[in-house]
């Protein structure tokens, strides 16, 4: 049995392509999440330095 190409798995069936461009989408869209959760909130390190620190000492309410 000789290797499969790339192109010859996409032919296999229809669902093949679709789970592909999903999968493409899904990855997408993580990457979109995790720009906006940390590039375009600018949330300042010292911010979450008192943050952790209040985690830390147990002060859940506080943090």
């Amino acid at each position: 049995m000789s290797a499969m190409t790339f192109v010859e798995m996409l032919k296999i069936s229809i669902a093949m392509p679709i789970l592909l461009v999903l999968s493409l989408a899904i990855f997408a869209q993580a990457l979109e999440r995790l720009y906006s959760f940390w590039f375009a909130q600018k949330m300042p390190s010292a911010m979450w330095e008192r943050v952790r620190d209040r985690l830390e000492a147990g002060d859940r309410a506080g943090a």
